[in-house]
């Protein structure tokens, strides 16, 4: 529910051409299908391959009633806040607009409000949006915030888990030398030329070999971790520290590859990344926060709508 409030808060949608009328009723408050299309008609439609106005089937139901779940919610912490006496006024709004374009680098009403309709926004669309993000971040910080608690063991179990989900991989530190096969690579030219590179390469040893008849080596170092390899360089992966493999065809090039290095990898221990891992669990808990007191003022209230029970 509060993961598909921000996805609908974020963007302007285009409602449907519905006939108009009740979606739903909270607490004698009324939401119209204009006001749900215009909120998430666009998800609507993505969710169920386009509306047709009067058409109506599983799928329309149910993403409206997906759509419906996020008003309700809006409704709800709406009325919360009206209750106690926290709504926002519209001194609010207009500072916030105002924090918005300084934050654009926008000194002109017109310019940001020219800058909204490119992106598919009408003013009042826009401030009603906007109105109910600052509803929402004002009830989050007022009513849940004080219920979220971190203790210490809580962001090492946190730090654990992110550790162990992060894919661990070593690095791979190698220095290559890369010859052109002549004739453009064709097979006879390479199979020859195949061979008198890794005669050269017994004779002169990986670092004395700095060319192979006309053909003059390219050098270089670089460092990958395995899952970064291309398929033709992956049986470096076996090779010992300082051991010397190929040659690797890649397009009309051989290459010869030295294993300089492995490199477990590196772990950020707790205090580098603390914030980071604090601010994450923050946000999880403040969801879950949200959650229950949805659910809880949902059950709470006096709720109908024309198309079942959205969740």
């Amino acid at each position: 529910m509060i993961t598909l409030l921000a996805l609908l808060l974020g963007s302007q949608t285009q409602a449907a051409e519905l006939v108009d009328g009740v979606a739903c009723v909270v607490n004698d408050e009324v939401i119209t299908l204009s006001e749900l299309y215009e909120v998430g008609g666009e998800f609507v439609a993505q969710r169920c391959g386009g509306v047709t106005p009067g058409i109506r089937d599983a799928c329309t139901d149910a993403a409206e009633q997906e759509v419906a779940g996020t008003l309700i919610l809006q409704a709800l912490v709406r009325q919360k806040l009206i209750d106690a006496a926290m709504d926002v006024a519209e001194a609010d709004l207009e500072r916030t607009i105002e924090q918005i374009m300084r934050d654009n680098g926008i000194s002109n009403i017109d310019d940001f409000k020219a800058a909204l309709r490119q992106q598919g926004f009408t003013w009042g669309a826009y401030r009603a949006q906007l109105r109910d993000q600052v509803r929402m971040l004002r009830f989050r910080e007022t009513f849940l915030r004080p219920q979220i608690t971190l203790d210490e063991q809580d962001v090492i179990d946190a730090y654990r888990r992110a550790v162990a989900e992060q894919p661990q991989e070593e690095t791979l530190t190698i220095t290559y030398a890369a010859f052109s096969i002549p004739n453009a690579g064709d097979s006879a030219s390479a199979l020859t030329f195949k061979a008198e590179l890794m005669e050269a390469l017994k004779t002169e040893g990986f670092d004395g070999l700095n060319a192979v008849g006309e053909m003059e080596a390219r050098k270089g170092s670089s460092s990958y971790t395995p899952s970064q390899l291309v398929e033709a360089l992956r049986p470096i992966m076996q090779l010992e520290q300082g051991g010397v493999g190929g040659p690797y065809r890649l397009g009309d090039s051989y290459f010869l590859v030295r294993l300089d290095s492995r490199e477990a990898p590196e772990i950020p221990a707790l205090e580098q990344v603390r914030g980071q891992v604090e601010g994450q669990l923050y946000e999880q808990r403040m969801e879950e926060a949200a959650e229950i007191w949805y659910r809880t003022a949902r059950r709470g209230a006096a709720v109908q709508c024309t198309f079942g029970t959205p969740e």
